[in-house]
Parts: C-alpha cells; structure tokens; sequence
C-alpha cells in the first residue's frame, strides 16, 4: 500500500504521541475538576508541534468541546476550552 504524503505529514512521531497522551491527562483533569457549565482555561499550556495541537483540537472536537490556544505578554500562554454549541 502507498502512503500518500498528506497521510505522511499528518502521522505523529513517537514522542508526539507521547506528548498528546500526557496533555490529554492534563486537559481532562482541568475538564473533571473546573468545569462548571462554562470556558475552563488552562494556564501554562505549551505544545511542541502544530500537528500535536491539531490533533488535540479533533479529538476534543469530536468529544463536544473546543480547544483555543492564547498567548499573551501580560497573562501568558494558555488554553480556553468550551463546550461546543448543540445544534
């Protein structure tokens, strides 16, 4: 079977996955002990690669919600998540 390149580029290394699997921990936690109805914002949120992040935001997307990452001088980088809208 031939790997297309887009499949190629999409699939995470090794330590990306890694690092999807502790953020996941990480988020789900916040999820399990701030939500209360509305945005929870996970602060210190750092990723290492656009396609860990990508990856972050179907998942959680498939899931209900919606992942935003925000950096900011003042307050620093950090993660808004929500619950998607039901239609």
């Amino acid at each position: 079977m031939v790997i297309k390149l887009e499949e190629a580029l999409k699939k995470l290394t090794n330590n990306e996955q890694n690092e999807l699997i502790s953020l996941e921990k990480e988020i789900d936690k916040a999820i399990t002990e701030d939500f209360d109805g509305n945005e929870i914002y996970l602060g210190d949120f750092e990723y290492s690669s656009e396609r860990v992040f990508q990856k972050l935001k179907e998942k959680y997307r498939e899931a209900g919600w919606t992942l935003k990452y925000e950096s900011d001088q003042r307050d620093g980088d950090f993660l808004r998540i929500t619950p998607r809208r039901r239609r």
